[in-house]
């Protein structure tokens, strides 16, 4: 019952991409409900191209997807995110942002229902994520998932993001994550450093 959109990932009738698989080992024997049928143009990828004109860096094209141009690939592979991508981290997306890239997710018509019901959930600002304490992890687990509540990953992604805005009044958090222990953050916030400095002409 799955369709698999142009950038590769998995849609459901009425859930769209928004849902996740879990195994279950049971020992009782269960009847199967029934399904549905699957109506095979709920997705119409063929005439559809709001993803590919959507997706910030061409990942999504005619040929295929490609994963090497992918945002939100290179935030989950826990290296340093390509120069050329970091610009693009954060933006209108807001904290969502720093989960994932998400914009061909959010323009989907499959998505529609559920990403009206996701437009308010940045609960957390970029000064809260810039800073990652207990409690800010407690409620980021609880808005995105327990998977994604990677300190180091957070941090990273959110100097990023703040290097966006251009705004000096995330220098100084900034400035502290230089000597992070982690060399991702330490490398990414040394970045955002510069870029918030370029941007303001601090010199």
């Amino acid at each position: 019952a799955f369709g698999s959109g142009r950038n590769t990932l998995n849609y459901l009738p009425r859930i769209g991409s928004r849902f996740c698989m879990e195994l279950l080992g049971l020992t009782a024997e269960l009847m199967p409900s029934p399904m549905r049928p699957y109506d095979p143009h709920f997705l119409p990828c063929s005439s559809c191209r709001r993803c590919m004109e959507a997706c910030p860096t061409g990942a999504i094209r005619e040929d295929g997807f490609h994963r090497e141009l992918c945002i939100r690939h290179h935030m989950l592979s826990g290296k340093p995110m390509p120069e050329e991508m970091r610009p693009l981290v954060g933006g209108d997306l807001g904290v969502r942002g720093i989960v994932g890239c998400d914009i061909c997710q959010c323009v989907c018509p499959a998505n529609q229902e559920i990403e009206e019901r996701r437009s308010g959930e940045d609960a957390l600002s970029l000064s809260q994520l810039l800073r990652c304490d207990a409690d800010t992890m407690e409620q980021f687990a609880a808005l995105y998932g327990k998977n994604y509540a990677n300190r180091n990953r957070i941090l990273a992604q959110a100097v990023l993001a703040a290097a966006h805005t251009g705004s000096p009044e995330y220098a100084q958090e900034i400035a502290a994550l230089r000597g992070s222990p982690s060399p991702l953050v330490a490398g990414h916030a040394d970045w955002a450093a510069k870029e918030i400095e370029k941007k303001n002409k601090i010199y």
